[in-house]
């Protein structure tokens, strides 16, 4: 409960905060990026490419893809891949901000086992442009994940994400995330963004 009161406090700052830029965040891009994450005794790496496109100023679909590695000091290193499926809506809330809400589906693949992970997930927050160079953005994320051929493997976490943006230039931009699961995964991006196609 208090890593969601947080979030939502982060959100409603967001929300409050100065909107000096003429333009809502962007919804068409490519991206490359690198992830660390800790769990428990576990820490992994991974690179991600990933994709969104904007559709009439009000929906997005998304596809992150993902190749890593997974490991401990008490066995060998396990390489993964995976991806997640993104469906949304942006609603304009303001000049400079927009509401996100997302139903997600992920999968990653454990090489050399049958354990694979499945999950269907939900997502709400916001994303704000401060200035037409810096971005801020929050969201709180629900997920439900199972593994297969583990009895008892079903999991249900809850989750939150804080991130900046910075545009280098008016379609290139740097970002660095994180998200609070596990001990927490950070992220940092080189995107591209497109204007939307529809």
């Amino acid at each position: 409960m208090k890593y969601l009161s947080t979030a939502v406090c982060a959100a409603a700052v967001l929300a409050a905060g100065p909107a000096l830029a003429g333009d809502n965040p962007a919804w068409t891009f490519g991206q490359i990026g690198y992830s660390q994450a800790s769990s428990g005794d576990d820490t992994s790496d991974a690179f991600g490419l990933g994709g969104s496109l904007g559709i009439a100023d009000l929906f997005h679909v998304q596809l992150d893809y993902q190749n890593g590695t997974v490991g401990n000091d008490f066995g060998p290193d396990q390489d993964f891949d995976g991806y997640t499926v993104t469906a949304g809506v942006h609603p304009h809330i303001g000049a400079a901000t927009d509401a996100v809400f997302n139903v997600t589906y992920s999968k990653i693949n454990l090489d050399d086992t049958n354990n694979d992970v499945d999950g269907w997930g939900l997502g709400a927050g916001l994303r704000h442009m401060l200035t037409d160079q810096f971005e801020l953005n929050g969201m709180v994320n629900w997920s439900r994940d199972s593994i297969d051929h583990v009895s008892n493997g079903d999991s249900t976490d809850i989750s939150w994400t804080v991130g900046g943006r910075y545009l280098i230039t008016p379609a290139i931009s740097a970002g660095v995330s994180y998200t609070d699961a596990g001990e927490g995964v950070g992220t940092i991006d080189l995107r591209y963004q497109f204007a939307d196609l529809f």
